[in-house]
C-alpha cells in the first residue's frame, strides 16, 4: 500500500516507500483519497502512519468496514431513495429511478419514465432495495427487455450480471459483490450472518443471540451487540432504533436472499428455522399474557407483536407448512411449535384487527390437530369460531363453538364451558335467537358463579345486558350491566369497564337519555383511543355518531360515521346492527343539505385510524366480551 501511494504521488525512489510518502506529505495540506480498503488487513496502520506524519493531511477512505482509528468520522452510504408515491412524476424524481433511467438510456437511447412503465420501474428499483450496483446491472438488460418483462424475470436478482468489461470482477454480478463482503468475515461471524438470514423484517438483539449465535466464539464472544457490530462493519446489516429504543438489526432483501442461499448450502437452514420459530413462539406467549392486562405492558406487548409481524408470519409459515397425515417425529415437533404460536396469537388477532390472517392460521392448525382432538383442538375451534362470528359468519361459528363446548364437557372443565357458553350466547344473539342466547348466557353466568370466576361472570353479564337492551328490557339490562361494571372495576379490568360503560350508553341512547349516553361514552373514550382495538374503535365511533345525531350535531355525526366505515373497511369487520345506527342518523341527515352531509361523511372516511380516534369525545354501540 505504501508503494502504491508513492507511485501515484510520483515520489518512489530507491529507499523505503513509507519514508518517501511521509516525507513528501509532512508539511503539506492535502486530501488523500483511498478507495476500497476493506480487502487490505494493514490499511488502518498505514492510514494511522500517514496522519501521524502529516498533520495537514485529510484522508477520505471508502471501505465496507471502518478503520476504527481515533478521529475517524463515518458516513454511511445508504441505498438510493425509492419513489415516495405511485404518480409518474414521483417515480421519476426518486434517486433509484433516476439512476435506472440514466443507465437504461445508455443502452436504449431515449429511454424515459412514462405513465405506462412507471409502476414497473418503481417495482424493479424496490425489488433491488435501491442498491446502485443492482440497479445498474438490471438497467443494462433494458437493451433487450422492456421494464415489465424485466420485472417478470427478476426473481433471481442475485444472478444479475453486467457486460461492462471495465467493471471489477467482484461487481460483475450482484452475488459477487455481496460475496466480496461475506468472504471478509471470520468463520464465526460468517455463520452468524447466514443464520441471521431467517429474520424477516429485522430483529432485536435477544432474537439475534437466540437464533444466529451458535455459542461463544473467538470472534463474536457471547455478546449479540458485538456480533451486530461485526456485521455492521462490513455493511451486511443495518442497525436502527426500535420502538422501545433498543437496537434493531435488519438486512436488505437482496443480502438476506444471499444469506439464506449460503445457509441452505451449509445444511443449516432447517435447524435455524426451528430456532427462529421456537424463539418467536416464546415472544408470542409472553406478549399474550401482557395483552390481557390493563397496564402499560399491554401497549408494550402490542408494539412488540406489530414490530415482529413479519417474523411471526415466517415462523408460522415454516412450522405449519407440513402435511397433516403421516407426520414424522420432526414434523410433529415442528407442528407443535406452530400450535404454540397460533394459540398465543389468537387473542392478538381477535383484538387488533387481524381477523382474516388469524382465520387462515387457525384453520391450518386445526387441520394438523384434528385427529388428536382434546384441549388443543377445543382452543383452536373456539378462536376460529370467534373470528368467524366477528366477520359475520355466525352459522359456521356455531358449529366450531359447539364442537369446542362438547370437548370441554367431555373433559369436565367447567371454567372453559362457561367461556364457550358465553361465545355461543353471543353468536345466537347475532342470529336474533334471543331466547337461546339468553339461556346460554345465563348458564355461563351460573357456572362462573359456581367456579368462582369473576372474569367469566363479568363477560357473561356484559353480553346478557347487551341482549336485554336489544330486546327492549332496559331496566333488566341496566341491572345486569351495573353488576358487570362493579365486578370489572373491582378486578381493574379496563377493557371490561369500557365495554360495560359502552353497553350502558347503548341503553341510555335507546331510552332517549342523550346526555347520560354522552357522559358514559366520554368516560371510556380514553381507553378506546389507547388500546389499539379496531373493532372497539369502530363501534365507539358509531355510537358517538348516534349520540351526536341525537344531540342535533348532524355534521359531526356524519364525520364520525364515515370514520367508523373506514376502520371497518380496513379490518374487514362488518357492522353488527346497521339498521340501529341508521335509525339515529336518518333524522340528522334529513336536517342538513345533502352535499354537506356527503362532504362530512367523506371527510370521516379519509381519516387514518389514529385520526379517527382523536374524534372521540364519547363512544359506540355494543361490543361483545370474549375471554
Amino acid at each position: 500500500m505504501w508503494q502504491v501511494i508513492a507511485d501515484v504521488l510520483d515520489v518512489a525512489g530507491d529507499g523505503p516507500a513509507e519514508g518517501a510518502v511521509t516525507g513528501y506529505l509532512a508539511d503539506r495540506r492535502a486530501l488523500l483519497v483511498l478507495d476500497n480498503l476493506e480487502q487490505l488487513p494493514g490499511a488502518a496502520e498505514v492510514v494511522a502512519g500517514l496522519l501521524a506524519a502529516a498533520p495537514g493531511l485529510v484522508v477520505l477512505a471508502t471501505s465496507r468496514r471502518p478503520l476504527h482509528l481515533a478521529g475517524e468520522r463515518e458516513l454511511t452510504v445508504p441505498p438510493l431513495p425509492l419513489p415516495s408515491g405511485a404518480g409518474t412524476e414521483q417515480v421519476a424524481a426518486s434517486g433509484a429511478v433516476r439512476l435506472f433511467v440514466r443507465q437504461a438510456a445508455m443502452v436504449r437511447p431515449g429511454f424515459t419514465v412514462t405513465e405506462s412503465n412507471a409502476a414497473d420501474i418503481a417495482a424493479i428499483c424496490g425489488r433491488l432495495d435501491g442498491l446502485p450496483l443492482a440497479i445498474e446491472l438490471a438497467a443494462a438488460r433494458v437493451r433487450l427487455l422492456a421494464p415489465r418483462a424485466l420485472l417478470a424475470r427478476l426473481g433471481g436478482s442475485l444472478d444479475l450480471a453486467g457486460a461492462d468489461a471495465g467493471r471489477p470482477s467482484r461487481q460483475q454480478t450482484l452475488r459477487g459483490t455481496i460475496a466480496w463482503s461475506y468472504d471478509l468475515l471470520a468463520p464465526d461471524l460468517a455463520e452468524a450472518f447466514r443464520r441471521a438470514g431467517v429474520f424477516a423484517g429485522g430483529c432485536d438483539l435477544d432474537a439475534l443471540a437466540a437464533v444466529a449465535m451458535a455459542g461463544p466464539g473467538p470472534e463474536t464472544g457471547s455478546d449479540p451487540l458485538q456480533l451486530a457490530a461485526g456485521l455492521l462493519d462490513v455493511s451486511l446489516i443495518a442497525v436502527t432504533d426500535g420502538a422501545d429504543g433498543e437496537p434493531r438489526v435488519g438486512m436488505l432483501e437482496t443480502i438476506r436472499a444471499y444469506a439464506l442461499e449460503r445457509l441452505e448450502q451449509a445444511g443449516d437452514l432447517d435447524d435455524t428455522r426451528h430456532r427462529h420459530a421456537e424463539h418467536y413462539a416464546g415472544v408470542a406467549e409472553r406478549a399474550d399474557e401482557q395483552l390481557r392486562s390493563s397496564g402499560p405492558e399491554h401497549l408494550a406487548a402490542l408494539d412488540r407483536l406489530e414490530a415482529e409481524h413479519d417474523n411471526l408470519h415466517a415462523a408460522l409459515t415454516w412450522s405449519l407448512d407440513i402435511p397433516a397425515a403421516g407426520q414424522a417425529p420432526a414434523d410433529r415437533e415442528r407442528a407443535a411449535t406452530g400450535l404454540r404460536l397460533v394459540q398465543a396469537l389468537a387473542y392478538f388477532w381477535y383484538r387488533h384487527g387481524y381477523i382474516t390472517e388469524g382465520r387462515r392460521w387457525l384453520q391450518q392448525a386445526i387441520d394438523l390437530t384434528v385427529e388428536d382432538g382434546g384441549a388443543p383442538l377445543a382452543q383452536l375451534a373456539h378462536w376460529l369460531g370467534v373470528l368467524l362470528q366477528r366477520q359475520g359468519e355466525p352459522r359456521d361459528a356455531l358449529r366450531l363453538l359447539g364442537r369446542s363446548l362438547a370437548i370441554w364437557r367431555d373433559r369436565g372443565d367447567r371454567d372453559q364451558q362457561a367461556r364457550e357458553l358465553n361465545s355461543l350466547g353471543i353468536t345466537h344473539h347475532h342470529l336474533d335467537d334471543f331466547d337461546t342466547a339468553r339461556s346460554l348466557l345465563e348458564e355461563s353466568a351460573a357456572i362462573a358463579r359456581e367456579v368462582g370466576s369473576d372474569m367469566r361472570l363479568a363477560a357473561a353479564l356484559t353480553n346478557l345486558g347487551q341482549l336485554e337492551s336489544d330486546a327492549g328490557n332496559f331496566d333488566r339490562a341496566t341491572q345486569v350491566l351495573q353488576e358487570a361494571l362493579a365486578i370489572d372495576t373491582k378486578q381493574g379490568d379496563m377493557l371490561g369497564v369500557a365495554l360495560d360503560q359502552q353497553s350502558l350508553a347503548g341503553v341510555a341512547l335507546r331510552a332517549g337519555r342523550a346526555a347520560d349516553a354522552r357522559d358514559l361514552l366520554s368516560a371510556m373514550a380514553g381507553y378506546v383511543v389507547s388500546c389499539g382495538d379496531p373493532e372497539l374503535l369502530a363501534t365507539t365511533l358509531e355510537m358517538c355518531a348516534a349520540n351526536a345525531a341525537q344531540l342535533g350535531e348532524g355534521l359531526r355525526a356524519a364525520r364520525l360515521a364515515g370514520a367508523a366505515e373506514a376502520v371497518r373497511q380496513k379490518t374487514g369487520i362488518p357492522i353488527k346492527q346497521p339498521e340501529l345506527l341508521e335509525e339515529f342518523l336518518a333524522p340528522a341527515r334529513a336536517a342538513v343539505a345533502p352535499g354537506e352531509w356527503d362532504a362530512a361523511l367523506a371527510a370521516g372516511r379519509a381519516l387514518t385510524q389514529q385520526q379517527a380516534a382523536t374524534l372521540l369525545a364519547s363512544a359506540s354501540p355494543s361490543h361483545d366480551t370474549v375471554q
